[in-house]
């Protein structure tokens, strides 16, 4: 028994250490009202962080939405935003087609609800009205967005 619980807080602590590393590689959002600024280096791109504006920044330029169902707490989630999302390659691709919004489904609620998002990360390819067009569920690299953007 004894070991048991010797087991279960050696593997606590290293969940934890685990998450504060993920959370320490990740920069510091900017946010604003309606986006946030994702690259220092890539300053024309931004995420938007509310659904309805980007819906209506979409009608007004006939570009599509990419929108990412996403949470602090998901570590594919981080990895996604860290490995992928960051990738000035993908940015420049993104900003290209889409209206980038990024919606976090612990604040934001309403949308994840909407849109029936079960399982995180999840990315909605969408029309410009916010008809959804194609669904990507789970983790994937920057080549791998890249053949679907």
């Amino acid at each position: 028994m004894k070991k048991w619980i010797l087991f279960a807080a050696v593997f606590t602590l290293v969940m934890v250490g685990i998450f504060a590393f993920i959370g320490s590689q990740m920069s510091p959002d900017t946010n604003d009202a309606n986006s946030e600024d994702i690259s220092q280096s890539n300053a024309k791109f931004r995420w938007y962080t509310d659904l309805n504006s980007a819906i209506s920044a979409a009608e007004k330029t006939n570009k599509q939405i990419f929108a990412v169902f996403t949470a602090d707490w998901c570590p594919a989630c981080v990895e996604l935003e860290s490995r992928t999302l960051s990738k000035p390659e993908v940015q420049k691709e993104m900003a290209r087609k889409y209206i980038p919004v990024k919606i976090d489904v612990d604040s934001n609620p309403q949308p994840s609800s909407q849109y029936r998002i079960f399982s995180l990360p999840t990315m909605l390819i969408m029309d410009s009205n916010g008809n959804e067009i194609r669904r990507i569920e789970g983790y994937i690299t920057a080549n791998q967005l890249l053949s679907q953007l």
